[in-house]
């Protein structure tokens, strides 16, 4: 309930956003979660593979219930590629699930946001445990 919508927000007034995080602590609070590696514009990829690494070291310590890492990417849908933002759920209960939303930049830098769709997640943070 967090996540998603503060991505929307950043891709709507910024037309782009680098990656971030958001953690559930064990007392039931989200806190926010970000890499800064000192560059202006850091490499996605890298700051994903960060912030996983964050949230692994916060599950082994028992900190965290779960763990939600957001990033833009590109989907295919309806037989083409298109932009998205992406977001990758875990739960420590083994739960992982991948949620989006498709979306479109278009006259007067308008974004348009598509519908949610979800499939299986990758286990990257709690299947190391």
């Amino acid at each position: 309930n967090s996540i998603l919508p503060a991505a929307e927000t950043m891709l709507e007034k910024n037309k782009g956003f680098c990656p971030f995080g958001a953690v559930l602590k064990g007392d039931d609070t989200v806190a926010m979660t970000s890499v800064f590696d000192g560059k202006e514009f850091p490499d996605s990829d890298e700051a994903i593979r960060d912030l996983i690494a964050s949230h692994q070291k916060a599950a082994q310590q028992g900190e965290i219930k779960a763990s939600g890492i957001v990033w833009n990417g590109a989907v295919m849908a309806e037989g083409k590629t298109v932009d998205a933002i992406i977001v990758s759920l875990e739960h420590e209960t083994g739960y992982s699930v991948a949620v989006g939303k498709t979306y479109k930049i278009g006259m007067f830098k308008k974004v348009k946001l598509g519908n949610l769709f979800a499939q299986p997640g990758n286990h990257d943070v709690f299947g190391s445990l």
